[in-house]
């Protein structure tokens, strides 16, 4: 219930409603005992005046050996009038006559014990189902003691119309605050409809579920709100329209592009393969022609194996190259010997040494891929290792198997050296002069990177000096 608007308000208002009903019950109990102790403190000095005057007009009048019934005849009287228990006490506290009910004995002894015939006190107490007054006053004739006045009375039934009219007070504190929180409920139940409406389209909204203007007769801040927020949906939606007939034309060109590319590579390779079917023609018949255009074939047929591998890598990548094939089981280390042998001849002629250190290893792959990543990272290596030694290392454990080429380099420009992997990276350069007929379309390197990751592979370089190590990991 906390959690929500409505909750919060219907509580708090409640609360606040229950502490003011607390604060008004108190104070209206605070001022129904200060008047009940009035009415008894006004009794009390009315007997005390008349027991007073009674006291002086009779000393007046009687003397003699009937000067002893004037206590007598001031008691009766206050009990005529006031109906309650008199008595009047000597000097010594001792009682000298008295009338009417003794309710209880104790606060009466113990109010002429503390008087010390001297001072007046007023004590109340309640004993039983009784609410008692118990009240003392010294009487002085001419200055001298007479006696002490005691009075007690029972306000019982003041006291339970006190405590009535008080259980009343709260019983209708009661019934208000049920009625009030009935009302208040209601209240913010049409004060909270529009705001439960707009969660509720908001929600609806985001979950892309079609919803109609929120109509809200109110000026007030809630209707502000349905007005900003009918606002809001009419420009997000006008935005989604736009965004969607963009993505549409996006589409539609990235379909014409892939079109154009495809069909432009395709194109390509009709003319760069005639081309290098001309010039090989040609090279047969060298004997015949000078070393300038010995070397313009070489280099012609070189090119035209360059552009040819480039429109391949075009292809394989506008066409994101998915390979349909089956995995199977394969032994990872007749592959590499498989695929070094089939370049035994670029190895040898350029005099190069590769050590092999291959431990067993079998693993269930794409067998296309993971050929192709192993000829690329070795085909590099050749190509652009400064020294003559290239080192090969296979290693198998029972959670992964890490292919590992390592060769010396010459020193990559700090600006490609992070980005071997991307396309169209490249650099060139190399010490030897077969090695200048070497060019590359900087797509070799980007081709395993993309076979690896849709392989679930991991294809890492680091750079440390001079050498230049490349690590394929294959998790089992």
């Amino acid at each position: 219930m906390l959690k929500t608007f409505k909750g919060k308000l219907v509580f708090g208002t409640l609360v606040i409603t229950s502490i003011a009903n607390l604060i008004l019950t108190f104070y209206i109990s605070k001022n129904l005992n200060l008047n009940l102790q009035n009415r008894i403190e006004i009794d009390m000095n009315n007997i005390k005046i008349m027991a007073v005057n009674n006291v002086k007009f009779n000393s007046k009048l009687i003397v003699g050996e009937d000067a002893k019934d004037i206590p007598w005849k001031t008691i009766s009287d206050i009990n005529s009038n006031f109906k309650c228990f008199v008595a009047m006490s000597n000097k010594d506290k001792e009682l000298i006559d008295y009338s009417g009910k003794l309710y209880y004995e104790e606060p009466m002894l113990d109010i002429i014990k503390e008087s010390k015939n001297e001072k007046s006190l007023l004590k109340l107490n309640k004993k039983d189902n009784y609410y008692l007054a118990t009240y003392n006053y010294p009487i002085y004739i001419d200055g001298e003691f007479y006696s002490n006045l005691i009075v007690q009375n029972n306000y019982e039934n003041d006291f339970n119309n006190k405590n009535r009219t008080l259980t009343y007070i709260v019983m209708g504190q009661a019934i208000l605050l049920i009625v009030l929180s009935f009302v208040i409920n209601n209240m913010i139940n049409r004060m909270t409809y529009p705001l439960k409406r707009l969660t509720k389209d908001m929600r609806n909204f985001g979950e892309g579920i079609t919803v109609e203007n929120i109509v809200i007769s109110s000026s007030d801040e809630i209707g502000e709100l349905s007005n900003s927020f009918n606002n809001m949906r009419e420009q997000i939606k006008n935005q989604i329209d736009i965004i969607v007939k963009e993505k549409e034309r996006v589409l539609h060109l990235q379909k014409l592009s892939k079109e154009f590319f495809n069909n432009a590579t395709h194109e390509l390779k009709t003319p760069i393969t005639a081309i290098s079917g001309y010039a090989q023609v040609l090279s047969e018949n060298l004997e015949s022609q000078d070393e300038f255009t010995k070397r313009a074939l070489e280099r012609t047929i070189k090119e035209c194996e360059k552009m040819n591998v480039l429109v391949q890598n075009i292809l394989d990548i506008s066409r994101g190259r998915f390979n349909s094939e089956e995995k199977i089981n394969i032994d990872l280390k007749s592959l590499i010997e498989d695929i070094l042998k089939s370049m035994d001849v670029t190895v040898n002629r350029l005099n190069l040494l590769i050590k092999l250190d291959l431990q067993d290893a079998n693993i269930t792959v794409v067998k296309s891929d993971v050929e192709q990543i192993i000829i690329n990272l070795i085909d590099n290596a050749i190509k652009y290792t400064k020294g003559d030694i290239i080192e090969i290392s296979l290693r198998s454990s029972d959670s992964r198997i890490l292919f590992s080429i390592k060769n010396t380099c010459n020193t990559i420009p700090g600006n490609i050296k992070e980005k071997l992997l991307e396309p169209f990276v490249k650099y060139n350069r190399y010490k030897g002069v077969e090695k200048s007929l070497i060019t590359s379309s900087g797509l070799g390197l980007y081709l395993c990177n993309e076979i690896a990751k849709r392989n679930d592979f991991i294809l890492t370089y680091e750079i440390l000096q001079e050498e230049i190590v490349f690590d394929l990991i294959i998790i089992i």
